[in-house]
């Protein structure tokens, strides 16, 4: 769960000044910890369903004030024109980490992060065409345990309905 609020954090943060519309996109994962493959969204819904109707219900709701909504195939978010043209933020922080973009163009963003946990990584977006990005991300947590994750993301479209932005 913290991965994927940090990497939808990572890529909200992180697609200021970039070739991408405004709307709703949708964010699919592949993962893997320690070599072995994962499916966060699998194994998120499965807690999910394992909650309690009130304990489901608070999840949903600190996800959604994140900008995170479960689709059926990965998470959902909403970016404004505002949010992808503002291009102030260079260092932000989100919780208890903190990320730094080390390197930014229309078609690519770098950027490391660093937990108050001891946990870091780097995360690299490549946006492909205004409706569609590419990006990975490396990270170590605390006790050394490495991961990987590559993501994607696919513009559904202008009208981000009942979905709001992150409040970033």
């Amino acid at each position: 769960m913290k991965y994927l609020i940090l990497l939808s954090t990572v890529f909200i943060f992180n697609v200021h000044a970039v070739d991408i519309k405004p709307g709703l996109w949708e964010m699919t994962t592949d993962m893997k910890v320690d070599g072995k493959s994962f499916n966060p969204m699998e194994k998120l819904q499965q807690t999910m369903g394992s909650l309690s109707p009130e304990k489901r219900k608070q999840m949903m709701q600190a996800m959604e004030k994140s900008g995170i909504n479960l689709g059926q195939k990965g998470i959902k978010t909403c970016m404004t024109e505002e949010m992808i043209q503002e291009a102030k933020l260079n260092i932000s922080k989100e919780g208890d980490c903190t990320t730094k973009v080390t390197k930014r163009t229309p078609k690519k963003i770098v950027s490391k992060y660093t937990c108050k946990d001891g946990s870091s990584g780097t995360s690299t977006v490549n946006i492909k065409n205004p409706k569609s990005y590419t990006g990975e991300m490396k990270m170590k947590n605390a006790k050394g345990k490495v991961s990987e994750m590559s993501f994607r993301g696919k513009f559904i479209k202008s009208d981000c309905g009942n979905i709001k932005p992150a409040n970033v």
